[in-house]
């Protein structure tokens, strides 16, 4: 038969034109057995599904275990930064012994500031730094003394030791012989903006001595950690000198003295080494990893082979993950 048929004013040419009608309808049965997913498929993608749910759960638990661990057991970061004249402490000093309310007459819970000695300037701080204070604590007052307590009017320190110290010398009444009272002075330390909480302070200086309290600032930052603003203490070293002045029956002589051992302030920072940052950036690079991989295209590729291998044809898997 000739392929080439005439008529008035064109001539047209068919050339294979069976066997093209027959690879177009080859190729749509395959599109169409591909898109026919039998129930062992279904079930197939189901379990991949699954697959990658668990994954993305088990990955998920991990980062957050990691997370929280980190913030309840930060990092400690030391460091120790110079100070040219750093703040002093604000001083509390009180009677060891507590006025119980409702009020009750008690002459052995008072204090007497009987001198005060600036050593750097060689000058008398009984007018000029002390102040008297009536401290609430519990179900009680104390009889107190405080140095450097106004906030507009700070006191610092360029000097450390002995040259740099502040002494205070205190008379307290002694009180009756009983096996629960004390004699004796409690000192608390803390910034000019914080008031002392007496009532649990552990620092205490004992009658006939001069308790000198060497002093190092603390500074704690919590980073990412807890909801614990940052806060600054004053560690102390203690130790003890017999004072000349004799105790009496009635009364005892208490000093106290106290100055920085250094000018440094010590920084201590708890830092989580996994943050909320660290946590969005994990799972948002998991997220990018199983797109990029794009699992679910992968397993069906499984499918895909299996109707390439039947149709005998690579053409199926090139669209596939091509496409």
């Amino acid at each position: 038969m000739d392929p080439t048929v005439e008529t008035p004013g064109r001539v047209e040419l068919h050339i294979g034109g069976g066997a093209k009608k027959e690879e177009e309808g080859q190729k749509k049965g395959e599109e169409e057995e591909m898109e026919s997913l039998s129930v062992g498929e279904n079930i197939y993608f189901a379990i991949v599904w699954i697959a990658v749910t668990a994954v993305m759960i088990l990955y998920l638990t991990e980062i957050s275990s990691q997370y929280f661990a980190s913030k309840s057991n930060p990092n400690t970061i030391i460091t120790f930064t110079q100070e040219l004249s750093p703040p002093l402490p604000k001083v509390t000093i009180c009677n060891w012994n507590q006025i119980i309310e409702p009020y009750v007459p008690c002459d052995f819970c008072d204090v007497e500031l009987v001198l005060c000695q600036d050593i750097a300037h060689a000058s008398d701080c009984a007018m000029t730094k002390m102040q008297i204070a009536s401290v609430n604590a519990s179900n009680g007052i104390f009889n107190c003394y405080q140095f450097n307590g106004d906030k507009n009017a700070v006191i610092k320190s360029n000097s450390i030791g002995y040259s740099g110290s502040y002494s205070a010398l205190f008379l307290v009444n002694n009180p009756p012989l009983d096996d629960t009272l004390r004699i004796g002075l409690q000192v608390s330390l803390t910034t000019v903006e914080e008031d002392p909480d007496v009532f649990n302070e552990d620092k205490f200086a004992p009658p006939a001595f001069d308790t000198y309290f060497s002093i190092q600032t603390v500074h704690t930052i919590y980073q990412n950690t807890t909801d614990i603003p940052d806060n600054y203490r004053f560690d102390t070293t203690q130790s003890l000198t017999g004072l000349t002045r004799k105790n009496n029956d009635n009364s005892s002589y208490i000093s106290v003295s106290w100055s920085f051992q250094t000018l440094n302030i010590q920084t201590i920072t708890y830092a989580a080494s996994y943050t909320l940052q660290n946590f969005f950036g994990d799972f948002a690079g998991m997220i990018g990893t199983l797109m990029g991989l794009d699992v679910v295209k992968v397993a069906s590729g499984f499918i895909v082979a299996y109707t390439a291998i039947k149709s005998r044809s690579i053409f199926p898997l090139q669209d596939h993950f091509n496409g």
